[in-house]
């Protein structure tokens, strides 16, 4: 759950670039995606780590966050 937030989630995932966002980061991903169908030619890159890490894996690149807890948001990118 971000910072401010009353979510009962044990981990809700955000965006951060020096600032948190305010939505979670589906939102962003599919408006990204809404983005990418209306405009066929265009190519995104995303990078996504804990504190801009490339060296980090595992339990290291997001301490505490169980590798189920992991797969079950990025099994969110099939809908």
């Amino acid at each position: 759950a971000g910072p401010e937030s009353g979510s009962l989630a044990q981990h809700d995932w955000y965006c951060l670039h020096l600032v948190e966002s305010n939505q979670k980061s589906m939102l962003y991903l599919r408006a990204l995606k809404a983005f990418l169908d209306a405009h066929g030619s265009e190519v995104v890159v995303i990078w996504l780590s804990r504190h801009g890490s490339s060296c980090k894996s595992g339990n290291d690149q997001y301490p505490g966050v169980s590798a189920a807890v992991k797969q079950q948001f990025w099994s969110t990118f099939r809908e």
